[in-house]
């Protein structure tokens, strides 16, 4: 009886061990076919990448994303506007609008922007120039407010007549009319984001300054953006100033629109 006992016992030890390497084997097992499984789809998806259509939908990604991250000085809403139509497949509309001293005949500071803008941008986005001699009272008294918000804009970059006003209009009749103007752009587009930006320095100015730093003042107190290229000017009583303005009145020169558009460029365009 204990001899059987003993046998017992050994042919249950036995099996208790053979059971054991049995669910060692199978948890082996089961772990090397999730790693096959797993390897198996990561190789697909990347075998669909670099064939025929996943290779362009890649491609159209990596182009579309390096685009942007080219907007990252942008106005957050702007960038926000800018991907979706990018995702949409639709074109997005920047409109630098603004007085004469734009220098679009000219081959000015905005045609070094437009033709900059495009040439990375590519057929993503549509850049229109508007000049208007006008000052604010003139330019909403003429529904030209009501003309720039037809036009639908994503993202328009304003030097709001402000030199033009000097002497003519009120600052804050010139600030009323400049919001009576966003209100319209935004009421047609309402993704729309507006940037205000100065108009040019003019050396030993007095009353004018006074009007720009009001501009920069009401553009915070109503949360809009603002492009201050003064900044990369010279200072308005250095006399180097004088290098970079021509004419009487003075308006910019060559190397005046280079200064004014290279701000620009540096901000519409994130390198």
């Amino acid at each position: 009886m204990k001899v059987k006992d003993g046998a017992y016992y050994i042919m249950k030890n036995l099996f208790m061990v053979l059971l054991t390497i049995a669910c060692g084997v199978i948890l082996l097992l089961g772990n090397l076919h999730w790693k096959e499984k797993t390897t198996f789809s990561g190789e697909t998806v990347k075998a669909d990448a670099e064939s025929g259509s996943g290779e362009e939908a890649l491609d159209v990604f990596a182009e579309t994303n390096s685009l942007y991250t080219l907007t990252e000085n942008w106005p957050e809403a702007a960038r926000e506007a800018y991907q979706t139509a990018l995702e949409e497949e639709r074109v997005f509309k920047i409109v630098l609008m603004g007085s004469p001293a734009m220098g679009v005949d000219e081959g000015g500071w905005s045609v070094t922007v437009k033709d900059e803008l495009e040439n990375t941008f590519g057929e993503t986005v549509e850049v229109q120039l508007k000049s208007y001699e006008t000052t604010t009272r003139e330019f909403v008294d003429s529904g030209g407010h009501e003309k720039i918000a037809a036009e639908e804009p994503d993202f328009l970059i304003w030097e709001p007549f402000t030199l033009t006003d000097n002497g003519k209009v009120r600052i804050e009749h010139s600030h009323e009319y400049i919001n009576e103007t966003i209100t319209a752009v935004i009421a047609a587009n309402p993704e729309a984001v507006v940037v205000l930006q100065p108009p040019y320095p003019l050396y030993q100015a007095n009353f004018y300054p006074v009007q720009v730093n009001a501009l920069e003042k009401y553009a915070a107190k109503i949360e809009v953006p603002y492009l201050n290229h003064w900044e990369a000017w010279p200072d308005m009583n250095d006399e180097e100033l004088k290098n970079y303005l021509a004419g009487e009145p003075s308006a910019p020169n060559e190397m005046g629109h280079q200064v004014w558009a290279d701000y620009l460029l540096d901000y519409l365009i994130s390198e």
